[in-house]
């Protein structure tokens, strides 16, 4: 927590520093010539000064001011966003690496799916998709499923997430169809425009996850936590409701599509 807050205040310092300086010196610049008009101090020449001849001298500067405000915050946030954007795809490119070598030296295909090396893989690709975008972290699934690390059906797969704590990360507009999901909590997550298609949700836990607009057709929703999740426009044509909980007749309305589902209470929509 403490290291979220220090590079927060690290990438926000320099724009709140100058906001901080412009609003010292107008304070001071108002005290004085309050001052000025309040002890009647002719030589600083303000006593003559009409309305207008304050309105020229404080409206150009502060103008000014503002503007070099607004583009120091502008730039400031592009550079934060071009910052975050570098680090996380570093830590991809590190991944992949990191796992290439885990393959080929630990020969990860002729182990067995309790060993201890596995462990290892799944802190490591867990901790990875926490940090991750939606598109990088398709990028991960992509790479599992062609190393035949993660596969179906999900039992086989020598990578496994069920039980691992993916909430309120943002995985908007992310392309994971067919990914192996299954038993992992996604509670408030932003899965929202995300291609989910055909993928494996069964007893994830998706409390409060935005799934608007999101692709679920064919997708397998079995005995999922669907408490309070955003459907808005999600397509769930084929998908698998079966015995999820949480759901309600309003909630499920919203989706786009619900052509072919099986329902909650295991009957198909038409």
């Amino acid at each position: 927590m403490r290291a979220r807050l220090r590079f927060w205040w690290q990438n926000r310092k320099q724009p709140a520093l100058i906001a901080i300086a412009m609003l010292i010196v107008l304070i001071v610049l108002i005290a004085f010539v309050f001052a000025a008009y309040r002890f009647r101090w002719s030589g600083t020449g303000f006593l003559n000064k009409s309305l207008w001849d304050w309105l020229q001298l404080l409206i150009i500067p502060l103008a000014l001011a503002g503007v070099a405000l607004l583009f120091n915050l502008a730039t400031a946030h592009r550079d934060r966003q071009i910052a975050i954007d570098k680090q996380r795809g570093d830590l991809l490119q590190a991944y992949l690496d990191r796992m290439s070598e885990l393959l080929l030296e630990k020969k990860l295909h002729g182990a067995r799916p309790d060993d201890e090396v596995f462990d290892v893989v799944r802190v490591r690709t867990t901790t990875v998709l926490c940090q991750l975008d939606g598109w990088r972290v398709g990028y991960v699934f992509v790479f599992l499923r062609g190393t035949r690390l993660m596969c179906d059906p999900p039992g086989s797969s020598l990578v496994r997430l069920a039980g691992a704590d993916f909430r309120t990360v943002n995985w908007s507009q992310g392309y994971l169809t067919q990914t192996n999901l299954s038993g992992t909590n996604l509670s408030r997550a932003d899965l929202s425009r995300t291609d989910l298609s055909g993928a494996s949700l069964s007893e994830a836990n998706l409390t409060q996850a935005n799934l608007s607009d999101a692709d679920l057709s064919g997708a397998n929703l079995s005995c999922a936590n669907l408490t309070r999740a955003d459907f808005s426009g999600a397509d769930l044509s084929g998908s698998d409701l079966s015995r999820a909980t949480g759901t309600t007749i309003e909630q499920l309305k919203k989706a786009r599509s619900l052509k072919d589902a099986t329902m909650p209470d295991g009957l198909k929509h038409l």
